[in-house]
């Protein structure tokens, strides 16, 4: 407490007449009060932290039995992860069976039986499509414990089956994405596109500035593939028709809205986004996009005028990633209708 604050307390504690040793009494007991109040509040956090981890983590024995039954009947792709003290190694399986509480993989043909892959840590990745063709995913960590391998056969490995699976993938950001590279996510909608516009080597603040959208979904077939806190990948139809001109860009202002879980209206962004990846699909004529969110505009007081703000790599944009984090547990408990504790 502040020396000179507590002084002055004292001294207008002292002439109303009680004695000096009351006082420090009395502020005995308020240091107590506030440190009970302080260690109540700490036990609220703690608790709704952990009815939050409950939400996502499955726990219950019969229900991940459930969960690995129906990712083999789906027959779901497993990314086995390998921890060693040197670096990680992953390797995709198919789920086979699950017996003497194991879970039975395939491994790929070009793996032989000569490394010696059993007892060790793993981490492991899988989704399963939900009702509306959704991809939902989860993870868990476990060991391998068995490892075989027959003339003429793919190898099998044996992890032994988790005590517990959590909602989740095994990148930075939880991902929404559709079920196929041809399947729009009719959740997100692409409003306007532009190449990024530069004024003196910082982004054009002038929204007349930026002149045509370079396509827009009135004209041109696009949607989004996927979206997540850190960015989205988009697919344009047509991409013949404007390879040439995304090559010649780097970044994109993109437009776009997010529509909330069971609302009509949406939540609606001007970003600046980093093109990371680009493909041309030869076959198809689709154009693939990945995209990574560097800045957000804000509206300033004109209406031509918006402020960009920087979006840290770390963080993404976290009202999309909490939309994301909303859409996968709806899904999961419309899919599997699987009761937490």
């Amino acid at each position: 407490m502040n020396a000179y604050l507590f002084g002055n307390l004292r001294t207008a504690f002292l002439s109303t007449g009680f004695s000096p040793q009351l006082f420090y009494i009395l502020v005995t007991v308020v240091c107590v009060l506030i440190l009970l109040c302080v260690s109540y509040a700490i036990s609220l956090l703690i608790k709704s932290r952990k009815r939050y981890t409950s939400v996502v983590t499955i726990t219950e024995p019969k229900k991940i039995q459930e969960l690995l039954t129906q990712a083999m009947t789906k027959r779901s792709k497993f990314e086995i992860l390998f921890e060693t003290s040197s670096k990680k190694e992953a390797i995709h399986c198919s789920l086979m069976d699950i017996r003497d509480n194991q879970l039975i993989l395939d491994t790929p043909f070009t793996m032989t039986g000569n490394a010696n892959l059993k007892d060790k840590n793993v981490s492991c990745y899988f989704h399963i499509p939900s009702k509306n063709n959704f991809a939902i995913f989860y993870n868990f960590s476990s060991q391998t414990v068995s490892q075989r391998h027959q003339q003429g056969q793919l190898m099998q490995l044996g992890v032994a089956v988790p005590e517990s699976i959590s909602l989740g993938q095994k990148r930075n950001f939880l991902r929404v994405q559709a079920p196929a590279a041809t399947t729009p996510l009719s959740e997100v909608s692409i409003i306007r596109l532009w190449p990024a516009q530069f004024n003196r080597d910082k982004l054009q603040t002038n929204v007349k500035a930026w002149g045509e959208s370079l396509l827009s979904p009135q004209n041109d077939t696009i949607w989004a593939e996927n979206i997540s806190q850190g960015g989205l990948r988009l697919v344009i139809q047509n991409g013949k028709k404007y390879e040439q001109a995304l090559k010649a860009v780097s970044a994109l202002f993109i437009y776009f809205s997010v529509k909330k879980h069971g609302e009509e209206n949406s939540l609606r962004y001007m970003t600046n986004c980093k093109i990371r990846s680009f493909y041309m699909n030869s076959e198809t004529g689709f154009l693939h996009l990945g995209l990574q969110f560097s800045h957000q505009a804000k509206q300033s007081e004109k209406p031509e005028q918006v402020t960009w703000e920087e979006i840290e790599p770390e963080t993404g944009i976290e009202s999309i990633g909490n939309w994301a984090f909303l859409f996968h547990i709806y899904e999961h408990r419309s899919n599997n209708a699987l009761k937490y504790r």
